[in-house]
């Protein structure tokens, strides 16, 4: 027998329209592709930076239709994210959000990603 739930899931004034995780081995980037309108690609890359030393997050727009997110220094925390979701698009007239975490595992041997797309605004 074969039974399929659907359960509406929202935080705040957010609704949860997807949620995942993804695992990064030997450090390759983390690529999400939307293939439905919007036609969205998210790119999560770490980097260490020994000159630079603190942990940031850098959010790049400057591709169309791309949002490269460029995690520095992760190691010196247990993990890292967004304190707020970014919008990336639209769909049905509601704004497209994106949210993440970056777990790091071994010295910058692999990570995982947690991450949620949500409708709000």
């Amino acid at each position: 027998m074969c039974y399929t739930y659907y359960m509406k899931v929202s935080t705040g004034d957010y609704e949860v329209l997807y949620s995942s995780w993804a695992p990064s081995y030997r450090m390759n980037d983390v690529v999400l592709a939307l293939a439905e309108e919007p036609e969205i690609t998210i790119r999560i890359s770490l980097r260490r930076d020994d000159i630079f030393g603190e942990p940031d997050i850098r959010l790049d727009f400057k591709k169309a239709r791309t949002l490269t997110i460029t995690v520095i220094n992760p190691h010196k925390l247990s993990h890292m994210g967004i304190p707020e979701p970014v919008e990336v698009g639209k769909i049905g007239g509601k704004n497209l959000l994106f949210s993440f975490r970056v777990d790091m595992f071994g010295n910058y041997h692999s990570f995982a990603v947690t991450y949620a797309f949500l409708l709000g605004g």
